[in-house]
C-alpha cells in the first residue's frame, strides 16, 4: 500500500493534460511554413493583435512600423520569430536599404518585441555615437571586417567607424536604428558566441519576440466554444471588450491557444481523499514562497539602495576633486538656456537617438573653461552626451522622450565609459 507523501507526489506529477476543443481557428500554411496560433495571417484565424502577411510569392512576412522583414523560422516554445535582416543598397555603398525607413522599428502597441539574443554590428558611424558604443579597433565588429567578411560590402571596411553592440532591455527593445545622423547600415547575428571564428557564425538574421496572448476576443457565445464563456474582459475591461474563458475546472493555455483541464489526479474516485490534503500543502508551500521572496526582494531593494547612495557619494566626490581638487560646475537650467537660445530652432544640429542636438559651439559654451580645457577627450564627449540626454527629456513629442528608467541606464552607462580605463569600456549600453 502506498503511503500518503508518496501517494501525494503521483497525484501532483501527474499532471492530465486533456486539450478541450479549440476556440480559435488556426492559419494554414503560408506555402510550406507553418503559421502557428497566435500568430495570424487574416482576422478570421489565430489572434489578429499578431498579424503578419503572407503574400502570393508565398513568403510570410513580419510587419514593422513601416516596412517588412521576411520571417524564416518561427519557435511556439520560446514565442521567438526569426527574421531577415536588410541587405545594403548596393556593394559599392555601407548603406542599409532601410535607412530611408530609420531601420527596424517596431510598432510599440503591439505584442512584438526584440529580444535580447542579438549582437548589432553598425557600419558607417558617426563620430559623436562612439561614447555610447564599442566603437574601437578591437570591437569586434572590427574583427569582423578584418577577417574578409563575405557578407558586409568592401566598403564598409573603408568607413570611418565600426561599432558593437548587444541588445537588451527598453533601449533597443523597439528599434534598431539606421539614421544618417547616426550609422547608416548594419548586421545583426542570433545567439553569436564571440569566442567561435567568424567562418562558423550563422546566416545573419534577428530575432523577434512576442508576448504570450490572453484568451479569444468574443461577441457573443455562438464565437466561444462548449468549454470557455464569453464574457467582459477582465484585463482591457474598459475596452468593453469580451473573451472566451475557460469554464470552472479548465485553464488557458497561451502557447496552444485552448482550454486545458488543470486536474491533478489520475484516480479521480481516489480524488477526494486527498483534496484537503493536496490544498493544504499547496496553501502551505505557496505562503512560505510568497514570504520568502517577499522578505528576499526587501532586502534586495534595501542593498540596492544602500549601494546606489553610497555609489552616488562617492561620485559625487570624485567629481569634485577631480583636476586638482578644483571645483566640479554644475549646470543650471538657465545656463542651459542661454547655451541652446532658449532650445532654439536655428541651434538644431538634427534628432539623434535621444532627441534633438544642439550646435556643438553652443552647448559647450556653458562648460566652464577651466573644466573644458583640462577635459579629455572621452570626458568632453561624456559632457555632450550628457547634454543630448537632457534636451532629449524636453522633447515636443512625448513618444520621443526617454522614461526615466532609460535615463538612469544611459546616465550609469556613461559615467562608468568616462570612469573606466581605455580596455575596460564595455561592450554594451546598459
Amino acid at each position: 500500500m502506498k503511503t500518503a507523501a508518496a501517494s501525494v507526489v503521483h497525484h501532483v506529477v501527474a499532471v492530465l493534460l486533456s486539450t478541450a476543443t479549440m476556440a480559435i481557428t488556426p492559419c494554414p500554411n503560408c506555402g510550406s511554413m507553418p503559421v502557428p496560433y497566435p500568430l495570424s495571417t487574416s482576422p478570421t484565424c489565430g489572434d489578429p493583435a499578431y498579424a503578419v502577411t503572407c503574400t502570393n510569392s508565398p513568403a510570410l512576412l513580419f510587419q514593422s512600423v513601416n516596412n517588412t522583414y521576411t520571417i524564416t523560422a518561427i519557435n511556439t516554445e520560446t514565442q521567438r520569430i526569426i527574421i531577415k535582416p536588410p541587405l545594403f543598397f548596393r556593394n559599392d555603398t555601407c548603406v542599409s536599404n532601410d535607412l530611408p525607413y530609420g531601420g527596424i522599428l517596431l510598432n510599440r502597441s503591439r505584442p512584438f518585441t526584440i529580444s535580447d539574443a542579438n549582437t548589432i554590428f553598425y557600419f558607417n558611424c558617426s563620430s559623436y555615437i562612439l561614447v555610447t558604443l564599442n566603437c574601437s579597433e578591437s570591437s569586434l565588429c572590427r574583427t569582423y571586417l578584418n577577417s574578409n567578411a563575405s557578407v558586409a560590402p568592401p566598403s564598409c571596411a573603408r568607413a570611418p567607424n565600426c561599432c558593437s553592440l548587444r541588445t537588451s532591455g527598453s533601449l533597443t527593445a523597439y528599434s534598431i536604428r539606421a539614421r544618417r545622423d547616426g550609422c547608416l547600415a548594419y548586421m545583426s547575428f542570433v545567439s553569436l558566441d564571440w569566442n567561435k571564428p567568424e567562418s562558423q557564425w550563422s546566416s545573419p538574421a534577428m530575432e523577434i519576440q512576442w508576448e504570450l496572448p490572453n484568451e479569444p476576443l468574443c461577441k457573443a457565445q455562438k464565437d466561444c466554444d462548449r468549454n470557455s464563456t464569453c464574457a467582459m474582459d477582465l484585463v482591457k475591461d474598459t475596452t468593453r471588450a469580451k473573451r472566451c474563458y475557460c469554464n470552472a475546472g479548465l485553464t488557458w493555455d497561451a502557447v496552444k491557444g485552448v482550454c486545458i483541464n488543470n486536474s491533478t489526479c489520475k484516480d479521480l474516485a481516489g480524488c477526494k481523499d486527498q483534496t484537503a490534503l493536496i490544498a493544504g500543502m499547496t496553501c502551505g508551500l505557496g505562503l512560505a514562497f510568497i514570504a520568502s521572496t517577499m522578505a528576499l526582494l526587501l532586502y534586495s531593494r534595501h542593498k540596492r539602495t544602500k549601494e546606489f547612495k553610497e555609489r552616488q557619494a562617492k561620485e559625487r566626490q570624485d567629481l569634485l576633486n577631480a583636476n586638482g581638487g578644483r571645483g566640479a560646475k554644475y549646470f543650471t537650467g538657465k545656463e542651459i538656456i542661454k547655451a541652446t537660445g532658449n532650445f532654439s530652432r536655428d541651434r538644431l544640429l538634427g534628432v539623434g537617438g535621444f532627441g534633438r542636438m544642439v550646435e556643438e559651439e553652443k552647448l559647450m559654451s556653458a562648460v566652464d573653461p577651466a573644466i573644458k580645457d583640462n577635459a579629455t577627450e572621452i570626458e568632453v564627449e561624456t559632457m555632450k552626451a550628457l547634454a543630448y540626454l537632457a534636451m532629449s527629456c524636453l522633447d515636443e513629442q512625448r513618444q520621443n522622450r526617454p522614461s526615466m528608467k532609460e535615463i538612469t541606464k544611459e546616465i550609469e552607462y556613461l559615467m562608468s565609459i568616462a570612469t573606466a580605463k581605455p580596455e575596460a569600456i564595455l561592450t554594451t549600453p546598459g
